[in-house]
């Protein structure tokens, strides 16, 4: 089974895919669930900081992204 992890510095945060010991989905969900809740925050704390630090470039992005 494999669980997702982080750590930052302070520049940077880096995640991680970390292999554990054979566990039921039961234990594990609630874990994953969690951390992927926590992982959908950090990056929506970035956006936020990157638009209201540069709006001309985060609508360039996600201009470019409806195209694809």
């Amino acid at each position: 089974m494999y669980l997702l992890s982080k750590y930052t510095d302070t520049d940077h945060l880096f995640i991680a895919f970390k292999k554990n010991a054979p566990v039921s989905a039961r234990e594990v969900l609630p874990t994953w669930d969690k951390q992927i809740q926590s992982l959908c925050y950090q990056v929506n704390q970035i956006i936020e900081k990157i638009t209201n630090n540069d709006q001309e470039w985060i609508t360039k992005a996600m201009e470019e992204q409806m195209v694809h």
